[in-house]
């Protein structure tokens, strides 16, 4: 999904949503998870010249440093001390759930989640 979105940004792909997979069907990217949010940052990698296992190395890191900022940040609001909200954030972004869930990247960019009330999902994960 990724590496086509890129090929797509980059004018290698004349359609988005036809990708090359389940032929002759159309319209196949949404009949799986799209990485919209996300693939413009791996995108912008590939863009300065790293190859596609680089890029996407690059942005498993860059959506768990994501994860661990926004979840810092919103528990910054909660409680005032910056270590008690570093290690929460800690545990959000790098803890044992989300290094079981390495064959899944569609599930990476928890960072970016809202929940009903309108917080961030860094707040409501870590509120869970």
């Amino acid at each position: 999904m990724l590496e086509h979105f890129y090929r797509y940004a980059s004018g290698k792909e004349p359609s988005y949503w036809d990708a090359p997979f389940m032929y002759p069907y159309k319209n196949t990217i949404a009949l799986s998870d799209n990485l919209l949010g996300t693939a413009p940052i791996y995108a912008a990698i590939r863009t300065a010249g790293l190859s596609r296992e680089s890029a996407f190395q690059l942005w498993v890191v860059a959506l768990f440093v994501l994860n661990f900022w926004c979840c810092f940040l919103a528990l910054r609001k909660w409680v005032v001390v910056d270590v008690l909200a570093a290690c929460g954030a800690y545990i959000f972004a790098f803890g044992i759930y989300n290094m079981g869930q390495m064959g899944h990247a569609q599930v990476f960019p928890s960072s970016w989640c809202r929940s009903p009330s309108g917080s961030s999902g860094a707040t409501s994960a870590v509120a869970a």
